[in-house]
């Protein structure tokens, strides 16, 4: 970095409580002289949980809004592995069976 020397750069992320212990163990277990901060935000779109029944079990499906609008659903990983071990299918097949149920609730 300074004087093309080379470096690494440490990103922390870390709530308000934590900064104080965050900052003590940067300073006491690294060789820097010091720490830039700064505070991030973030927007996040609302979401629920529902739950589709398929040929191999029921999986919770993540659903996301924007304005009250749904834009993405999205199947539960867990579930969907669960469930490919249990039946002895692949784990792509679950997801399939999924995205069936979801086309035949837009038609």
């Amino acid at each position: 970095m300074k004087k093309t020397r080379p470096a690494v750069i440490l990103s922390v992320i870390c709530n308000g409580k934590a900064l104080s212990s965050v900052e003590e163990i940067i300073l006491t277990e690294t060789t820097t002289l010091g720490l830039r901060k700064q505070e991030v935000t973030r927007t996040t779109l609302q979401r629920d949980v529902s739950v589709r029944s398929t040929s191999y079990g029921d999986v919770r499906i993540k659903n996301t809004y924007l304005r009250g609008k749904k834009i993405k659903s999205k199947p539960e990983y867990e579930d969907c592995r669960r469930l490919a071990e249990e039946c002895g299918a692949g784990l792509r097949e679950v997801y399939e069976a999924v995205e069936k149920t979801q086309r035949g609730d837009e038609e």
